[in-house]
């Protein structure tokens, strides 16, 4: 307020003799510039203010401070205001603009936990405008069940909470919100506050009568469908959307804001996820292409798709949506692929580290260079977390080097240290087993297995969840041990050309214990026998009795210790 009413004044007054007290730049912000629009400037802390591009807040600050304080000596020049009346009209505008810059910045805002006493909740963390679900702030019960989270928000963003048997809550939460969060286990929660309405309806009625019904409708059309019944599906669903936030916002239910963001979120979620669904099925898949005529016509109708997004892209508010990642690259993507061959051979050729991009992330190429960082970012986030090095150091490199004061380098760099630590540790507790292994029973005829009860983790490297559930792998030895003579065996069903790659994350991650890829013949056993014939999933855990029979299967997953702990105690 302080910063516009200076404006204001500013614009008032004869600027004869203005230049003898601000520079041309600070002249030329105040006098209409972007300066007093406040956008532009990136902080630490992720949000924006100013017209200077790479100011932190601080430098933000002084430089505003210093106009106004150059503005008064004009005004003082103009108007004869004493030396002390001056004084305090400075204290005053001082202190009026911290508060508004405070409110432009973000807002406080708060949820408080009833939960299980003495467990943890993690909270997903919104760095420089962009959600993200790698990072997380975990904070502890106390021994009544009650812990407090409180941060600053600024318009909106997107959470995930997660709780002590894995069961998670995810919603958008505006600025301002105190919202409290019953967890009662088993994914069941009950919302209390001002915004519980909106919490409740991205819950339950967004989810179930509009996004899931919609993937269901996109998944099983048939293989004739051309991409204008995809547009009318998307239509369809999009005005039923419409109808349900429009009249609860007439009811005073939910605000606009939320509806907005409602909106925004359900446009690019069906756009990006339509156009990779038609192009995999219909332009690509050889078993359900369609001819040139067909394809050409989609291409087109694509491209018109792309456009009504590319302004909710082009302001940088879609980093905050969950599917940030998903959405930019998909919609990337589909530029790239625009491009002819000349064009991406030149930008392959200028990125050193375009070499270590999957194919359908090529897109990042194209992306303007703030968005090319974020996504990069997020990327090097799940690459150290999932234990993946190839391109790390170019990534890094090249986010450094760029955007030297990107939101994302401290975590990054945290990150990355506690990777290299983990590579470079004593792995003398993982030990993987030589004896040939061609079924489930031969297991107990390993030396180190007489006598003994295994607990199987079945897992493979690319499979996000089975590395997830690595976190508890300390929590889960620990109760093994009160046991006796149960021993955690870790089983991968990787390929041959992923034995380096097995055994390189199985150190990277400290996964002390057993370990073994199960070579074709084991594999075959475990299908027989686990899955009845069908197609292995992982995670799996088991338990084998002493003479390798199946003792237990589909046992709780390590993230729902108490659970687990529940079936163990049943059965010793």
């Amino acid at each position: 307020m302080a910063l516009i009413l200076i404006i204001i004044i500013m614009k008032k007054i004869n600027l004869k003799g203005i230049s003898e007290v601000l520079s041309e730049k600070e002249l030329k912000n105040v006098m209409g510039g972007s300066g007093h629009e406040l956008h532009g400037c990136k902080c630490p802390n992720g949000k924006t203010f100013s017209a200077s591009p790479g100011l932190t807040c601080e430098e933000a600050m002084n430089y505003i401070l210093r106009l106004l304080r150059n503005s008064l000596k004009f005004i003082k020049y103009k108007i004869h205001i004493d030396y002390n009346r001056l004084k305090s009209i400075n204290l005053a505008i001082i202190g009026s603009l911290f508060w508004g810059v405070s409110c432009v910045f973000a807002q406080n805002t708060t949820i408080v936990f009833h939960t299980k006493e003495n467990s943890k909740v993690e909270i997903s963390k919104e760095i420089d405008n962009t959600y993200n679900n790698s990072l997380t702030d975990q904070i502890n019960a106390d021994n009544t069940g009650n812990c407090i989270y409180s941060w600053d928000v600024y318009d909106f963003q997107f959470i995930e909470c997660t709780f002590y048997d894995g069961g998670s809550l995810f919603f958008p939460i505006k600025e301002g919100s105190h919202l409290t969060v019953i967890y009662k286990g088993d994914f069941q929660a009950e919302i209390i506050g001002a915004d519980k309405t909106e919490v409740e309806y991205y819950r339950n009625g967004y989810k179930d009568i509009i996004t899931r019904p919609f993937m269901i409708s996109l998944a099983t059309l048939s293989t004739e469908s051309r991409f204008e019944d995809v547009l009318l599906l998307i239509k369809k669903y999009d005005s039923l959307l419409s109808k349900t936030l429009d009249s609860l916002v007439a009811e005073n239910k939910i605000s606009p804001r939320f509806s907005k963001i409602i909106k925004n979120d359900f446009q690019t979620f069906t756009t990006c996820s339509a156009i990779g669904f038609y192009r995999n099925r219909y332009l690509e898949d050889t078993a359900t292409k369609v001819n040139e005529q067909d394809s050409v016509k989609a291409d087109n109708m694509i491209n018109e798709l792309l456009d009504k997004i590319s302004p909710m892209i082009g302001s940088g508010e879609i980093t905050k949506y969950a599917l940030n990642s998903s959405i930019l690259t998909s919609f990337y993507n589909s530029k790239y692929r625009q491009l002819n061959e000349k064009k991406k051979k030149e930008l392959l050729f200028t990125k050193s580290w375009a070499k270590y991009l999957n194919s359908n992330m090529l897109g990042y190429l194209i992306a303007p260079e703030e968005i090319q960082c974020k996504l990069l970012a997020l990327k090097l986030l799940g690459n150290y977390q999932n234990a993946e090095t190839k391109g790390n150091s170019e990534f890094f490199n090249y986010i450094s080097e760029i955007r030297p004061q990107n939101a994302f380098l401290p975590y990054l760099k945290k990150e990355k240290d506690r990777l290299s630590a983990s590579i470079n540790a004593n792995h003398g507790e993982i030990k993987y087993i030589q004896s040939t292994i061609n079924t489930l029973k031969d297991l107990s005829k390993v030396g180190a297995f007489d006598e003994k009860v295994l607990f199987i983790d079945f897992w493979a490297t690319w499979c996000g969840p089975c590395i997830a559930e690595f976190k508890y792998k300390d929590m889960l030895h620990e109760l093994l041990l009160s046991y006796k003579d149960i021993i955690p065996v870790y089983i991968s069903i990787d390929e041959d050309k992923n034995d380096s790659l097995w055994k390189e994350k199985s150190k990277a991650l400290n996964i002390n214990g057993y370990h073994l890829r199960a070579n074709e013949e084991l594999l075959a056993d475990i299908c027989e026998k686990i899955y009845k014939g069908g197609v292995i999933g992982v995670p799996q855990f088991i338990l084998l009795d002493k003479n390798g029979n199946i003792l237990k299967q589909n046992l709780p997953w390590p993230h729902d210790m108490d659970k687990l702990k529940q079936e163990l105690d049943k059965l010793f």
